[in-house]
């Protein structure tokens, strides 16, 4: 749980001190008042990166040196103290006042779950959007997978290095070994954690699209009828010519198919929504299962793209799962909340 939350000079947020409900806390205020604003600093603590921007010094609010985040986090009776500062140029990650090297260990004790009004890329976008969801579900329940996911993408960028540089069949030879036997670690790891999802994934989805029918089918990167080995020796001459590994884990995805059909092709921008809400609820009740430790679930505007009866499907599937609750919305009469929830009101940067 994220009890306290400190913001300095993170967007338009100049400074910003509050306490969270453990059940749900409402964020209300108008377009550009900084409500998203919140949710991207409490995602950026937990992920040390934005939701909204790659480029890292995108969040240092304008006129100043460096954004600052702190919370305060429950996990397993003990209290941490949590730190992150983000300059032009650097970010520094501090737990009980000792730096760490990665986000990683803060990204463990406050899992951050976002549904907002992009969530429906996780149906319409590309491969790179179900990998990332993938991984974030499996980093959580295997601890060996950052090591696994690290090496792995050491040894597909040396092999690709080695391509570009046409380097001798011999030296390939142990890139490709190397890649093949990494990647099925990598894929029995993403396969386990894809397990653990298909136990939640159908009753949520009964839920929000009854009597509809939808399935995963986890595609592993490479053709199934050949072992990855084989595959990159049969494709070296291609890879040499591209300087890229074209076959791997790095090119997994998860195929969502809406009756016997790709779902990106067969359904509104509203089903999109509540499908990609149900996968990502799922992986929060997973993860919950597995290791008993509650996420942090972030609505922004949960009204988006929803018409009444859908949205309150969604918010009936949020507040069955066990997880502490961030929404927003620009009027939260409209919404099915509970009555005893804390309201922060956004505007111009401030929040009371």
């Amino acid at each position: 749980m994220l009890r306290t939350l400190q913001i300095q000079n993170f967007r338009c947020l100049e400074a910003v001190s509050l306490e969270l409900a453990t059940n749900c806390s409402v964020v209300t205020g108008e377009n550009g008042a900084g409500k998203t604003s919140l949710l991207e600093a409490v995602f950026t603590l937990s992920r040390g990166r934005s939701f909204r921007s790659s480029r890292r010094d995108a969040v240092v609010r304008h006129g100043t040196q460096a954004a600052t985040i702190f919370g305060l986090i429950e996990s397993e009776h003990l209290t941490h103290r949590v730190g992150l500062e983000i300059g032009r140029s650097e970010r520094r990650i501090r737990i009980n006042g000792e730096d760490r090297p990665s986000i990683g260990e803060v990204t463990q004790l406050l899992p951050v779950q976002l549904i907002d009004p992009t969530v429906h890329t996780l149906i319409e976008g590309g491969p790179d959007r179900r990998r990332q969801f993938i991984d974030f579900g499996v980093f959580h329940v295997e601890r060996r997978f950052m090591e696994t996911w690290s090496q792995y993408r050491r040894a597909v960028s040396q092999r690709n290095s080695a391509l570009r540089a046409m380097s001798a069949d011999a030296e390939l030879d142990t890139w490709d070994a190397s890649v093949a036997s990494l990647a099925e670690t990598l894929t029995e790891q993403r396969q386990t954690g894809l397990a653990l999802l298909d136990q939640h994934w159908p009753s949520l989805m009964e839920l929000v699209l009854p009597d509809t029918e939808v399935a995963l089918t986890f595609k592993r990167g490479w053709r199934e009828d050949v072992s990855l080995l084989d595959l990159l020796r049969q494709h070296r001459a291609r890879d040499r010519d591209s300087g890229l590994t074209g076959d791997g884990a790095h090119r997994a995805d998860l195929r969502i198919d809406f009756r016997s059909r790709v779902a990106r092709h067969q359904v509104s921008r509203g089903q999109q929504k509540l499908l990609a809400s149900a996968l990502v609820l799922a992986q929060v009740a997973a993860i919950q299962a597995q290791t008993g430790q509650q996420s942090v679930v972030m609505l922004d505007d949960p009204a988006a793209e929803l018409d009444t009866k859908n949205l309150d499907r969604l918010l009936g599937l949020v507040f069955d799962i066990p997880c502490q609750r961030i929404v927003t919305a620009l009027d939260a009469t409209r919404l099915q909340l509970p009555t005893d929830a804390p309201v922060f009101h956004v505007e111009h940067g401030q929040i009371r």
